[in-house]
């Protein structure tokens, strides 16, 4: 099987920002058996704890 490019893979839902809430949707997509990814425009995730 070919490698997929990161472009090319699908997810359930997409969470825009790392911070208490995109931590915790993460957290319950992932319980639900949903595949999720974050992204986050700074260098580590924590939003306003960071």
């Amino acid at each position: 099987m070919p490698a997929m490019k990161n472009s090319e893979i699908q997810y359930d839902v997409a969470i825009v920002g790392a911070g208490f809430a995109g931590l915790y949707l993460l957290h319950r997509c992932r319980q639900l058996g949903l595949s999720a990814r974050i992204w986050e425009k700074a260098a580590g995730v924590g939003g306003v704890w960071y």
